[in-house]
């Protein structure tokens, strides 16, 4: 979100929540449930993402990962205190929020269960049976969504812009010739490490890290480290 910039080279409105007084701290964390709010309308189920900084703003990881931490613990301690009102800021739609760090695969996982409860409440309601209150707040506020799986995306994300006239229209189809050479060059380079791991005889720890180092793969290891960097094969290319 905007102002929770952690890194060393952050613009200058970035804020360190460590280093914050308790007021500000305050605001600053009231500032951020209200962007996870909006996210939240605009998501369905239970578990919403909130995405984090974009490329080449984690370079300073302890700095990073501090900040993090504080913010998930201060949430959490705050809204356990009640400085923190979470029910009116995300109401009707939850009444509590637990944050934490997460991968695709425990998303999946976590949406896959929202859909089974999804399926659940509407059966209940269906039925007329019982179900859980906040069950009730959720599916009050976005309708259906306990019809049916969620909506499939088959078309592109293309065409893509980070700015006004700036459409990346050259990403995957410039150079082409070059870009089926690195595939090319990739797939051989790949047979060849595994033909060199049975004939090398290489054993020992030191012989290992030697033939990394002057092996007879190593040029044709730096064109394919060079040529498969994406800025280099995605932008520079253009």
């Amino acid at each position: 979100p905007p102002g929770f910039c952690f890194d060393a080279k952050c613009h200058e409105e970035q804020n360190f929540l460590i280093c914050e007084q308790k007021n500000v701290l305050l605001e600053q964390l009231r500032y951020f449930l209200g962007h996870v709010t909006d996210q939240s309308d605009m998501t369905e189920g239970w578990n919403i993402m909130q995405t984090w900084q974009m490329d080449f703003q984690y370079e300073n990881a302890i700095m990073n990962f501090e900040n993090l931490d504080f913010l998930i613990e201060s949430v959490s301690e705050l809204q356990k205190s009640g400085e923190i009102d979470v029910a009116s800021m995300f109401a009707p739609n939850f009444d509590r929020v637990r944050l934490f760090y997460s991968t695709p695969d425990l998303y999946v996982q976590c949406k896959h269960r929202d859909y089974l409860r999804m399926v659940k409440q509407s059966n209940e309601l269906n039925t007329g049976g019982p179900s859980d209150p906040l069950d009730r707040k959720r599916g009050s506020v976005v309708g259906g969504q306990g019809k049916g799986p969620w909506d499939i995306k088959t078309d592109d994300f293309f065409p893509y812009a980070d700015c006004d006239h700036c459409y990346w229209t050259g990403c995957f189809t410039s150079r082409p010739a070059l870009k089926s050479l690195e595939r090319v060059g990739s797939s051989f380079l790949h047979m060849a490490w595994q033909v060199e791991s049975f004939v090398s005889g290489r054993t020992t720890h030191d012989e290992r890290i030697d033939a990394c180092a002057h092996g007879k793969l190593r040029r044709l290891e730096e064109a394919m480290g060079v040529v498969q960097q994406c800025s280099f094969l995605h932008f520079i290319l253009f």
